[in-house]
């Protein structure tokens, strides 16, 4: 079942989504466009909140870091699904496994495709805290990645 997987096929799928969404800035937009009103906005209530009579210690570090979080289940959400209806859309399906593309190796690109662009929305996000805000996500260090891992 796993034996037969060839990688060429796999990065030529993880290729291809990086290709389609190179061509379409609203795919781009939304990556960008969403968690940047996001941290503005709940950047903007939790140092409200910091300042007001709450008494959680890093109050603005931790709603910052949910709401990157958030936006990383967000965009694994859609990036995995989205692929797939738009080959239902575009009637590709047949194209693709006319080749020699498996199901499988398919999936696998489409998971991978996802990841980086889930990849690079994190670190955009990150960008963006330390932008507006002057705050480190990353200075959880090492201990982000079981919770990434997780959310994904």
């Amino acid at each position: 079942m796993f034996n037969n997987f060839s990688l060429h096929r796999i990065w030529a799928v993880v290729l291809r989504n990086m290709l389609a969404d190179k061509r379409n800035i609203i795919r781009f937009a939304d990556a960008v466009y969403w968690p940047t009103l996001d941290i503005a906005l709940w950047g903007l209530t939790s140092t409200w909140m910091a300042q007001s009579q709450v008494s959680v210690p890093n109050l603005v570090l931790v709603i910052m870091t949910g709401l990157v979080f958030w936006q990383v289940v967000m965009r694994a959400v859609y990036e995995i699904s989205v692929p797939l209806i738009e080959e239902l859309w575009n009637k590709s399906f047949v194209t693709l496994f006319a080749t020699p593309l498996t199901v499988n190796e398919w999936i696998i690109g489409v998971m991978l495709s996802g990841l980086l662009k889930t990849f690079f929305v994190l670190l955009f996000g990150g960008f963006m805290v330390w932008l507006m805000y002057a705050l480190n996500i990353f200075a959880f260090g090492w201990m982000m990645i079981p919770f990434l891992g997780s959310l994904i």
